[in-house]
């Protein structure tokens, strides 16, 4: 995909670093005209849409924030200005973290799946144990 949208104050919430993306699926298609590349990609996310059993998807993205040091806690966001489920797919284990608006902290763990309103403000954070924290981000009804 070439073209992203913006919602919200999302496009600030790396501002403060650097963080490498790649969309599966972006509000209501897969994300890539290359048809081998999503049927090689999207298999990776198919366990997760089994556990979350969406009835719609919005947008489906991994997300690599490289090591920092020391950690680098990015701006609060939303994801979408609407109500709708969320969840982040940890692949590895770093002490890198996500923080919500009432200051809870859920670290990053390898297999951990953390579900949230995305609609509310959250944030992530680079690591620095790991060459990188990984996770797969979903948001969907």
């Amino acid at each position: 995909m070439t073209d992203k949208i913006e919602f919200g104050n999302n496009r600030d919430a790396i501002s403060d670093g650097f963080a490498g993306t790649h969309f599966f699926f972006y509000m209501g298609s897969p994300a890539s005209a290359d048809e081998i590349n999503i049927g090689k990609l999207f298999p990776i996310v198919q366990p997760v849409l089994e556990v979350l059993q969406p009835k719609s998807l919005i947008r489906v993205k991994a997300n690599f924030y490289p090591q920092t040091s020391p950690i680098i806690e990015h701006k609060q966001h939303w994801d979408f200005p609407f109500p709708h489920k969320g969840a982040i797919f940890c692949l590895n284990t770093c002490d890198g973290w996500t923080r919500f608006s009432d200051q809870t902290t859920v670290g990053s763990v390898e297999n951990r799946l953390i579900l949230f309103d995305t609609s509310k403000l959250h944030n992530s954070t680079t690591c620095t144990d790991e060459k990188g924290r990984f996770n797969l981000a979903f948001n969907y009804f």
